[in-house]
């Protein structure tokens, strides 16, 4: 059963409830992301989670970490350009216990100034470690190129912004971004809605709105870049815009792009690894902020091979534009009701697709919407929108001893 509450000071609860599981999961998701990082700070919004875990309430760093322990929560952090989120799972009959926890966490965490060095060393080791990934490293400038600075720039921060980030900045930070207006708490599992909800209104009903800062804004460069290096290995992305997640449009976009490179049944891993043997890896990803979205696609290869993989790559995208067949599309449907039913499965899965479902569409739509929406998608539906959509702009990335050309 699902359930919808939307504080006076603009938290909004949701709860589905699943009275068949043992567990219950949540997650709070609050739009503190890296955004919101100051230009000469990357990292802040890093920093600011970092501290934000060394204690809360009336517990230091060390007694706050036994509680959870003790509760026996599984827990992961998230940080994006759009938000901060905190995911936590447990047995059911623990999870009020827990949710008081992580109500010390979000509203009173000490961020103790004694362990300002700690954090900033866990970080920069963070930061440092990501230099010996060239994936890693080449698809981070990719991001900063196609999104803009603002938006694109790494989460984690740079060595010098980290190093200049003071316990007075972090602190004010949090007063800055941290707030219930634009808070959404997502909830599934086996719980009581009425009483989780009082306890939800007593945890945070008294917490005072505020208005968060503007975001800068998206700003794409198609400048094709080179990242030199002695790697025997060329490493290339390419990305080009498509519509957001929300968009009318999305779903027909995203089962072409799904067809070219989603998965090891794709033409692209097909064409380029198992027919000509180019390369290890070879995959394109759907990528979506409110007002921009993109298809990243990778592939790393010997350098020899890499103007001929790149070629590969272009052929395929042009024979896209011509459509795809029924059976590729029936494929894409197969898999995204695995993806549909695996997702049921799991209370952390639940209620973090909800979660997502209000973020982009402002509602829960329901199961069997999402899935008939998948299942009426006909083959004309995706090849015209392919056909009046071919890719025209693209921003090249690559990564090796010398740069790969496009038009090679």
């Amino acid at each position: 059963m699902l359930n919808i509450k939307k504080l006076s000071n603009g938290l909004v609860v949701i709860g589905e409830v699943l009275p068949e599981r043992s567990s219950v999961a949540f997650t709070f998701w609050t739009p503190a992301g890296s955004v919101y990082d100051p230009p000469d700070r990357p990292g802040m919004a890093a920093f600011l989670c970092e501290m934000m875990f060394r204690g809360a309430g009336d517990r230091s760093n060390r007694q706050f970490l036994e509680a959870i322990d003790q509760i026996g929560i599984d827990r992961c952090e998230s940080l994006t350009a759009v938000g901060l989120g905190f995911r936590a799972s447990m047995l059911a009959e623990n999870f009020e216990a827990a949710l008081v926890l992580y109500a010390d966490l979000v509203r009173r965490p000490r961020l103790p100034r004694a362990e300002l060095e700690d954090g900033r060393q866990v970080l920069l080791q963070e930061i440092l470690s990501l230099r010996d990934d060239p994936i890693e490293t080449l698809l981070r400038k990719m991001r900063e190129r196609f999104y803009g600075r603002a938006w694109g720039h790494d989460s984690d921060g740079t060595c010098p912004g980290v190093k200049k980030i003071t316990w007075e900045e972090v602190r004010r930070h949090y007063d800055v971004v941290m707030c219930p207006n634009e808070m959404v708490l997502s909830i599934a599992g086996n719980f009581d809605w009425k009483k989780t909800l009082a306890l939800v209104e007593t945890l945070f009903g008294d917490w005072e709105p505020r208005a968060l800062p503007c975001p800068g804004r998206i700003r794409t460069s198609f400048r094709p870049f080179h990242i030199s290096s002695d790697s025997q290995q060329t490493h290339m992305f390419l990305a080009w815009p498509v519509p957001t997640i929300g968009h009318p449009d999305q779903i027909r976009a995203w089962a072409g792009m799904n067809v070219l490179g989603g998965g090891m049944n794709s033409r692209l891993f097909n064409e380029v690894r198992e027919k000509r043997g180019l390369c290890y890896s070879v995959e394109t990803d759907y990528d979506s902020f409110p007002t921009r979205a993109g298809v990243f696609c990778y592939a790393g290869s010997r350098t020899e091979n890499a103007k001929k993989t790149l070629g590969v790559i272009r052929r395929q995208m042009e024979r896209l534009s011509r459509g795809i067949t029924r059976a590729e599309l029936e494929a894409v449907k197969v898999r995204y009701r695995t993806a549909l039913v695996t997702q049921q499965e799991s209370c952390s899965c639940w209620a973090l697709c909800n979660l997502s479902d209000w973020r982009w569409f402002g509602r829960i739509r329901p199961w069997e919407e999402v899935q008939t929406r998948m299942e009426r998608l006909t083959l004309r539906e995706v090849n015209t929108w392919l056909a009046e959509n071919p890719p025209k702009k693209f921003l090249t990335g690559t990564l090796g001893p010398r740069p790969v050309l496009w038009d090679a």
